[in-house]
């Protein structure tokens, strides 16, 4: 995939992080829905990154910031794995059939695996911020030619 395209599906996901963030503001559907969507952007993201993931799943870790993206990437998929189950767990207008007991606690795990989604995300940007300024000096030197 482009360079472009890349940094298009990153900015999707980043909205789509805020937007979710938002709920008393989106309600409770558009929530559930945009929570679908945002899991079919990180795969789009994870598949477009796969030598990477492969990489992180062999132990080619490397040293230093290296080893860093590597914990935080995997915390970063553990955690939207969990958001995304106990959101299920949660759910009352898409998966509202399945009737699912002691909601309460899979809304906390939920409330705080969100959080945690949203605070790894952030470190994962900080840690690509040298890859997307690069990218962002290659385009603007493109575009003064």
């Amino acid at each position: 995939m482009k360079m472009e395209n890349r940094i298009a599906l990153d900015y999707a996901m980043l909205l789509a992080l805020l937007a979710l963030m938002l709920k008393p503001l989106t309600g409770v559907f558009a929530h559930e829905t945009l929570g679908l969507g945002f899991i079919l952007l990180v795969v789009l993201h994870v598949c477009n990154n796969r030598s990477w993931v492969r990489k992180m799943f062999s132990g080619k870790a490397g040293s230093g910031k290296s080893a860093l993206k590597m914990v935080v990437n995997g915390m970063l998929i553990a955690t939207i794995a969990l958001t995304l189950f106990s959101g299920v767990m949660v759910s009352v207008a898409l998966f509202g059939f399945l009737d699912i007991p002691y909601r309460e606690i899979f809304y906390k795990i939920h409330s705080t695996s969100g959080q945690a989604v949203l605070a790894l995300s952030v470190a994962h940007l900080i840690l690509h911020m040298k890859m997307i300024g690069a990218f962002l000096k290659k385009r603007k030197q493109a575009r003064s030619k």
